[in-house]
């Protein structure tokens, strides 16, 4: 008897601490309404990563591009860094998914399908926001990317 009250406290407990802590976790700074809000990133460095072991300039399905960005503000400050890391599939289009981490902020990831790659040739595009952590854990949205010469600008239309 003793032991099923026992057990009996100790799950309740735990299911209160869960609740605790989720509510505490949900309880943080989040975006309330809409938000626009424009980074340029400037290229930290890029890897071509072949899939069947092959070396030279040769893009081929099933390779990975990936890059980092230094992001920057309106302003010029930086405020953070983007990593990406992008499948390349059939007819040169790619599988994307990005990651901009922005100082005192959170975290913002987004996905989806680039155009074929043909550097300042390349057009806009979007990627759809799939999540976020810390101010952008509630976010949905997109991300409307544009190639520059040396890095690109992001322009992010975020909902909660």
């Amino acid at each position: 008897m003793m032991r099923k009250w026992f057990v009996s406290a100790v799950s309740a407990a735990c299911l209160l601490g869960v609740i605790g802590g989720t509510v505490i976790a949900g309880a943080g700074s989040t975006i309330t309404a809409p938000e626009t809000f424009t980074l340029v990133g400037s290229s930290r460095g890029f890897a071509l990563v072949q899939a069947r072991g092959g070396s030279g300039a040769a893009i081929d399905p099933g390779d990975l591009l990936i890059y980092g960005l230094r992001l920057n503000d309106a302003g010029g400050s930086d405020v953070g860094k983007a990593r990406a890391q992008c499948t390349i599939h059939i007819h040169r289009w790619e599988i994307c998914t990005y990651t901009w981490s922005i100082t005192d902020r959170g975290e913002i990831v987004a996905e989806g399908a680039m155009p074929p790659y043909a550097y300042l040739d390349t057009p806009p595009f979007d990627l759809a926001v799939t999540g976020g952590t810390g101010e952008f854990s509630n976010v949905r949205g997109t991300v409307h990317i544009e190639v520059l010469d040396g890095g690109e600008r992001d322009t992010f239309n975020l909902i909660p």
